[in-house]
């Protein structure tokens, strides 16, 4: 089974918390972009089938719970890889309303960083024996909790 540090898992929850900083930071204005992306992220939700207040709400939500997801998992609390997988079903549901989306190459080459890496931390924290840290868990792919075969 894949033996993954304390150390290397930290240090997976800094990077992400890292590249989800980076990604935020054009979208707050504290990056400038090129004339042509600026004009183009006037058309971001285009068209989107929810209203303002529910896309305010969701993206609340959704950042609130990765940083508790992310802040928990460097210090292995027992409901942070549940954030972390709310914000992910949250993100699957919300995705057909929310219209249009446009990235620059910088947000969208962060937003990819922070993908991977919560997948990674999300697959590490449940299938691997870092799981135990989780409170206890033996995870669901441990010999304890494997069905037996007749």
């Amino acid at each position: 089974m894949l033996s993954i540090s304390v150390r290397q898992f930290r240090l997976a929850c800094v990077l992400a918390l890292v590249a989800l900083i980076l990604y935020v930071l054009p979208a707050l204005g504290a990056l400038s972009s090129s004339k042509g992306v600026m004009t183009l992220r006037m058309y971001k939700f285009y068209e989107a089938l929810a209203p303002a207040a529910v896309l305010w709400t969701y993206t609340v939500i959704a950042f609130a719970l990765v940083v508790v997801g992310l802040a928990g998992m460097l210090n292995f609390w027992r409901l942070s890889r549940w954030c972390l997988v709310g914000a992910l079903a949250l993100a699957f549901a919300a995705r057909p309303f929310l219209g249009l989306v446009v990235y620059s190459t910088f947000e969208g080459f962060f937003a990819s960083l922070f993908s991977c890496v919560v997948m990674w931390l999300l697959t590490v924290s449940f299938w691997t024996p870092i799981a135990k840290r989780f409170g206890g868990s033996k995870g669901p792919m441990s010999p304890d909790n494997r069905l037996e075969r007749p």
